[in-house]
């Protein structure tokens, strides 16, 4: 899923798990918390730019344990 995908499906989202890699396509408009199996160097560029984060899916469960305000995208 590319970065621009991502922003037009979490708008209201805190923070987005996406089910495979972050490609760097399109651009980061927001500070977001996204979680991911992996990240393509772009794609972590531009949305720690930004002001979003990147974590593993381990570190997204973590930090949101009840998935509140988290929106799952594939």
């Amino acid at each position: 899923m590319n970065v621009g995908q991502i922003n037009r499906v979490a708008a209201d989202a805190k923070a987005v798990a996406v089910a495979g890699t972050v490609l760097g396509g399109g651009e980061a408009t927001g500070s977001l918390t996204v979680g991911a199996f992996k990240f393509t160097e772009q794609a972590r560029i531009k949305l720690e730019k930004a002001g979003g984060k990147c974590l593993s899916l381990t570190e997204l469960a973590e930090k949101y344990p009840k998935g509140t305000g988290v929106k799952i995208v594939k």
